[in-house]
């Protein structure tokens, strides 16, 4: 189908929880000229999720089953500020425990 050509950052394929991740990551500026802080990140989290949304429903059509896929989107500001539940939730997506999280 048409989402061949998206080339997300990487993939994870946990056996022990049958899930695959997709991951993404990107960072953005802080500022855009219009929008300041979280508004930039929460805008490019929101675009990357959307971007790979259609691959994630295509493998899991594609492979049926039990298998979970999901989309784990970490997203960094220049200046190093981040969406802290949103990395939660990719962390915990990839499997990493609550009590090993840096965050």
């Amino acid at each position: 189908k048409g989402c061949t050509r998206k080339k997300p950052d990487g993939c994870c394929w946990l056996p022990d929880k049958n899930r695959l991740v997709i991951i993404e990551v990107a960072r953005t500026s802080e500022w855009n000229g219009v929008e300041k802080g979280i508004e930039c990140l929460k805008r490019k989290y929101a675009e990357k999720e959307e971007k790979y949304k259609e691959l994630v429903e295509e493998i899991k059509e594609a492979i049926g089953g039990e298998t979970e896929v999901m989309q784990a989107t970490f997203i960094g500001g220049v200046k190093g500020s981040i969406m802290q539940a949103d990395w939660d939730k990719g962390l915990g997506a990839l499997g990493l425990p609550e009590e090993a999280r840096p965050l």
